[in-house]
């Protein structure tokens, strides 16, 4: 087996674990929630996701990308990133207290917890961006997938006698932040990478935030196509329509498990420049191929036993997530195909095409958002999500087909797909 194939099989491995407690947590919090408090629990999350994109800066794909590259020395990203969120999680805090009097539910004040929660998070997303960028693919989702179990573990053994999900759960779930961020913190130091309080030379420094900046406006546009349809629907929907509609978009995590390995383990690949690129570009195009029928065949076996899985699974008050999946599952499909492409782009430093093609797709979403959710309420929302991430992905494609010939109608060859899994099965062998 070559070691590009190699290192994406492992990579694909140790994220399995992460997603399967990620969707089991998912889960127990559903069935403890129902859908209308599970629309305002994950509506808060989500809110809180992009306060740390915003904060991060694009300073995580920054660290990826240079320290794949070797040009610069770990040690010295590992302490930019303490600082800079020690400054994001003071100004964060100052910006709380001073101008918002903000509360994650009625009458039950986290101040502490979310700015911990969002410190956290930031400098895990920035150190995990370290680790992965050195190609190590178990460690992270093994660290995820430890907290992910032990939150899963709290809901169903319910530890306290007197056990209330709002008083425990949300700040608990809070909490896993910044134990992360310590977990990460000490496996770097275990692994004799220390923080080193010295600053690049001016040519790097102008360089990485160069990067880093394009990085953010990507990965918050992103954010925002993923995520900005959940403003929309609180707007003009009910509570119990958002939960189903947020239940069904994180679906998405199982259509996308395969693809989202671009982004962890075939960002290095690109960026290290050891495979050239004729031989990355053929490999994007059998990716695709095989992205589009993994993710087509997940789309025909939940579509096949949802109807009578969901309510099982998450509770009868989520009875709109069948049909709700159905419209948005041939948009999942191609943002599934979307991912090689826009990671091939990134590790090229093409960047901008990244960002033009994803600009547009959330304009024809919210367009879309606001003229059919009010016709056809919540379910309005996931026709003009399938349409906004079909936009993303033929414009992404067109861009790749002028650098490497690449007819669609190989996206459709059932037999490049399996002579690609039987060749590196058979490299495997030997």
């Amino acid at each position: 087996m070559s070691s590009f194939s190699k290192k994406l099989l492992n990579g694909f491995a140790w994220r399995l674990s992460l997603y399967v407690s990620s969707f089991i947590l998912n889960i127990c919090v559903a069935n403890y929630l129902g859908a209308g408090k599970t629309g305002e629990f994950y509506l808060l999350i989500s809110n809180l996701t992009y306060i740390i994109l915003f904060f991060s800066a694009g300073i995580d794909g920054a660290i990826g990308y240079f320290n794949a590259r070797k040009e610069i020395d770990p040690g010295k990203l590992f302490f930019f990133s303490i600082v800079w969120s020690l400054i994001a999680a003071v100004f964060i805090f100052l910006i709380y207290t001073v101008l918002i009097n903000f509360s994650v539910l009625p009458g039950q004040s986290y101040v502490f917890i979310i700015v911990l929660y969002l410190f956290g998070n930031l400098l895990t997303n920035f150190l995990s961006a370290l680790i992965y960028s050195m190609h190590n693919n178990k460690a992270p989702n093994i660290i995820f997938t430890v907290v992910n179990v032990l939150l899963i573990s709290f809901v169903l053994f319910k530890p306290f006698s007197a056990f209330d999900f709002d008083a425990w759960f949300v700040p608990i779930y809070l909490l896993s932040g910044p134990v992360l961020a310590i977990i990460f913190t000490g496996f770097l130091i275990k692994k004799r990478i220390f923080p080193l309080a010295t600053i690049p030379s001016q040519v790097y420094q102008q360089k990485f935030f160069s990067f880093a900046g394009k990085a953010f406006l990507f990965s918050m546009l992103y954010a925002l196509l993923l995520r900005c349809d959940y403003w929309l629907i609180d707007f003009f929907c009910s509570e119990s329509a958002l939960g189903n509609y947020i239940q069904t978009t994180k679906l998405n995590q199982v259509i996308m498990f395969v693809p989202a390995l671009a982004s962890f383990t075939l960002f290095p690949l690109v960026v290290t420049g050891v495979h050239n690129d004729e031989e990355v570009e053929k490999k994007i195009g059998k990716l695709l191929n095989v992205y589009f029928y993994i993710s087509l065949i997940l789309c025909i076996v939940i579509a096949i036993g949802g109807y009578w899985v969901f309510p099982y699974l998450y509770g009868k008050s989520f009875s709109q997530m069948y049909p709700l999946f159905l419209l948005l599952a041939p948009g999942l499909i191609l943002l599934a195909c979307s991912s090689p492409l826009s990671t091939l782009f990134s590790g090229k430093d093409l960047l901008y095409f990244n960002i033009k093609s994803i600009s547009i797709a959330i304009l024809i979403m919210i367009s879309a958002d606001l003229i059919l959710i009010p016709a056809f309420n919540v379910y309005g929302a996931a026709a003009g999500s399938t349409l906004a991430y079909a936009s993303y992905f033929f414009m992404l494609i067109s861009r790749f087909r002028k650098i490497h010939h690449f007819p669609l109608v190989e996206l459709l060859q059932i037999k490049l797909m399996r002579n690609f899994i039987q060749s590196n099965y058979a490299k495997k062998i030997q």
